[in-house]
C-alpha cells in the first residue's frame, strides 16, 4: 500500500501545458493542470490512466515470421506479433543494423519517417528520431518530404 509520504509530486511541461503530476515511484497516480495555468487543458487529466490503458504497447513486439525466418516481406500485414524482452529486442535490432550496414552501407538505413509527428519543434518526432538515427548510425538524413 502506498502512503501519502511515498507519493512524489512534480510540475512538468507537456504538449498540453503545465501539469501537476503525482507518482508512487512506479507509475503516475494523478495528472492535473497546473493550478496557475490561466487556460488549462483537460486533456492532462487523462494522462495518468493512459499509461495503464490496455491498448498501450507494454513491451517490444516482433513479427513471429521474422523471428522464425529472418528478414523478408513474407506475411507482412498478416503476421502475428509476439512479445520479447527489451534485451532481446535491442540485440535483434543491433544484429539487423549490422547486417544492413554491412550489405548496403549507410544508405541502406532510412533515418526518416512517413508522417508520424507530434506538436512543437522540440518534440517533433520526425526530427528527434532522424537526429538520433543519423547521429548513432550514420544513416542518410531524409530529404524534406521525400521518402526513400
Amino acid at each position: 500500500m502506498v502512503t501519502v509520504a511515498e507519493q512524489r509530486r512534480y510540475v512538468h511541461l507537456t504538449h498540453w501545458g503545465a501539469a501537476e503530476i503525482e507518482s508512487d515511484g512506479r507509475q503516475l497516480t494523478s495528472v492535473r493542470p497546473w493550478r496557475e495555468d490561466p487556460a488549462p487543458s483537460r486533456i492532462l487529466e487523462n494522462l495518468a490512466a493512459a499509461h495503464r490503458h490496455p491498448a498501450r504497447v507494454d513491451q517490444p513486439y516482433i513479427r513471429q515470421g521474422w523471428l522464425e525466418h529472418g528478414p523478408g516481406a513474407a506475411a507482412r500485414g498478416n503476421d502475428v506479433f509476439v512479445p520479447v524482452s527489451w534485451e532481446a529486442a535491442l540485440d535483434l535490432l543491433a544484429t539487423e543494423l549490422r547486417r544492413v550496414y554491412g550489405r548496403y552501407g549507410p544508405d541502406g538505413v532510412y533515418g526518416g519517417s512517413y508522417g508520424w509527428a507530434s506538436a512543437g519543434r522540440f518534440h517533433h518526432a520526425q526530427s528527434q528520431r532522424a537526429t538520433c538515427a543519423v547521429t548513432a548510425t550514420g544513416c542518410r538524413r531524409p530529404r524534406r518530404g521525400r521518402p526513400p
